[in-house]
């Protein structure tokens, strides 16, 4: 019986009966990017791919499946964190407001940010209203398992204290839409879902538009990560949706090849990654009857040295269309129909006054 209710109830929050249907006419915080150049030369990507979201924008349908009950609750288990924490916050007297939406109208990009909070420090005790310079913008992210609060909550040996990368972008956004009005911080609050253990990691604006980490550990920069480069692949995305020509992949399926040698040479495998290849290239070596190989003259596709590809391709929803021979084919009635529902820079922004 307690089975069936169990049933009964994963059903109808996995798949509802009558589904929720947002159309999407702007970006969001949450897709922001970035691309650099690292110092081998090799060209680097972090944050949402541009093709992913050019169809999710433009409405191409998703591939099959639904969201397990299981991580439907566990989004709903974050807001009820985020929400614990305002009124912790609330408790304390240093509250300013929640959920406050915002409109970046020269990226067309259009977010809602968590929690803002008045510096217990600086700002004047009440009846005295905090200027913006006396506050501090807060993003909640609630992470469970061990691989996934390494860096952000737990350090080891091997893994520093750090916040994701795809959560700093997104809060760079923020804290740079406040800097207008003289705000100058922005914390990325993690949360263990396990165990309530929490860790901030404040940012704060370098004058190049790169930025600055602080945490219980110390100070470090990110010079590689700039606002002027989230914004230019924003600029890249709107231009491929306005001229309907679809961007290249940002992330891999599958590895090639030349590309696990390039990684293997500069030794970016964990052990056991780095233990497969040595046994693809060994018996490469067999095959080609030859005592030595240079892991990077290895280019041949046919069998891979190690199935290993992006985690970005292997969980999104346009997999099976964007690694088709057919990648941009779609209805053409519905692209059209989307294009015309894009809003342009010159109309209002949305309530985004400084609160």
């Amino acid at each position: 019986m307690l089975d069936d209710i169990k049933s009964i109830i994963d059903t109808r929050r996995s798949n509802p009966p009558v589904a929720q249907v947002r159309r999407q006419t702007f970006l969001y915080p949450s897709s922001a990017s970035i691309e650099w150049t690292d110092e081998h030369g090799v060209l680097r990507k972090h944050g949402a791919c541009l093709r992913q979201q050019w169809y999710r924008f433009l409405r191409y349908p998703e591939d099959p499946g639904e969201v397990s009950a299981r991580i439907s609750r566990i989004r709903d288990l974050g807001d009820v964190i985020s929400e614990m924490y305002v009124q912790d916050f609330k408790n304390a007297g240093i509250y300013v407001a929640d959920e406050v939406s915002l409109f970046m109208d020269d990226i067309r990009v259009s977010g809602r940010f968590d929690i803002m909070i008045k510096d217990p420090y600086t700002a004047p005790k009440p009846p005295g209203a905090p200027e913006p310079k006396d506050m501090i913008g807060i993003e909640v992210k609630s992470i469970g398992g061990y691989h996934k609060i390494k860096g952000p909550i737990l350090t080891t040996r091997d893994t520093p204290l750090k916040p994701i990368v795809e959560h700093v972008l997104q809060s760079m956004l923020y804290l740079h839409y406040y800097s207008q009005w003289g705000l100058t911080r922005w914390s990325l609050l993690y949360v263990n879902r396990e165990n309530m253990d929490d860790r901030y990691h404040t940012l704060i604006f370098q004058p190049d538009g790169s930025i600055r980490i602080v945490n219980e550990s110390g100070v470090f920069d990110w010079t590689h990560i700039t606002i002027q480069g989230i914004k230019d692949r924003y600029r890249a995305l709107w231009k491929h949706i306005e001229d309907e020509t679809i961007p290249p992949r940002d992330y891999d399926l599958q590895y090639s090849n030349t590309k696990i040698c390039s990684m293997y040479a500069r030794d970016e495998f964990l052990k056991t990654d780095k233990a497969t290849v040595e046994r693809g290239l060994r018996k490469v070596r067999k095959i080609k009857g030859i005592k030595e190989i240079q892991p990077i003259s290895w280019n041949s596709d046919d069998i891979p040295l190690i199935v290993k590809g992006d985690q970005a391709c292997q969980w999104c929803n346009f997999a099976k269309t964007c690694w088709s021979d057919t990648p941009d084919a779609k209805n053409e009635e519905n692209k059209v129909a989307a294009l015309k529902e894009q809003p342009k820079a010159s109309e209002p922004q949305a309530d985004a006054d400084f609160v």
